[in-house]
C-alpha cells in the first residue's frame, strides 16, 4: 500500500509515520536472507621488546597481528617506525618505559647536590666535570659571586 503525498498531508503525522515502517518492513521481509560463515582470524599479540632489533625479529615471525611494547630509553627513529610498520603483523606501537623513570626519580631523590651535578654534566657532556666546573657549580648554588 503505497500513498500518495496528498494522503499524507490529510492523515496525523505519527499515523503517517507508523505507514512507512510498515512499508519498509514488509520490503525487508522480501529480501532474501542468506547465512554468512565466519572465518577465525589472527589473534593480536602485545611483543615486548627491549631494542630495535628485538622489535623487528619478533614482529617478522610474529603469526598473528602484533602490538610492540617498546621498553627502551632511547627513540626510535622514523625510519626505524616505517620499516616496523612495513610489516604485515604490525598493528601498534607502545612506547612504556615508565618503569625505570619512577625508580630512577626515586634514587634521584637520595642523590646529593653534588652527585646529581655529576650525573647532569655526564649526561650533557659525556664526561666528568673537572674539579674547576665543581668549584663554579657549588658558588652558583651557594649564590656567590663566580668572576
Amino acid at each position: 500500500m503505497i500513498l500518495a503525498q496528498q494522503d499524507l498531508k490529510k492523515m496525523n503525522i505519527w499515523q503517517a509515520k507508523l505507514i512507512i515502517l510498515k512499508q519498509n518492513l514488509c520490503t525487508l521481509n522480501k529480501l532474501k536472507k542468506q547465512a554468512v560463515k565466519l572465518k577465525s582470524v589472527k589473534k593480536l599479540i602485545r611483543i615486548e621488546a627491549k631494542s630495535y632489533d628485538e622489535a623487528k625479529e619478533k614482529l617478522c615471525s610474529c603469526d598473528g597481528y602484533a602490538e610492540i611494547m617498546y621498553d627502551c630509553p632511547t627513540p626510535l627513529t622514523s625510519l626505524q617506525i616505517n620499516a616496523l610498520r612495513s610489516c604485515p603483523s604490525f598493528v601498534k606501537f607502545t612506547p612504556c618505559f615508565n618503569a625505570l623513570s619512577e625508580q630512577s626519580d626515586e634514587k634521584r631523590k637520595l642523590m646529593t647536590d653534588e652527585q646529581l651535578f655529576e650525573a647532569f654534566f655526564e649526561r650533557k657532556k659525556g664526561r666528568l666535570p673537572d674539579d674547576d666546573e665543581k668549584e663554579a657549580f657549588f658558588k652558583a648554588v651557594r649564590k656567590e659571586e663566580l668572576l
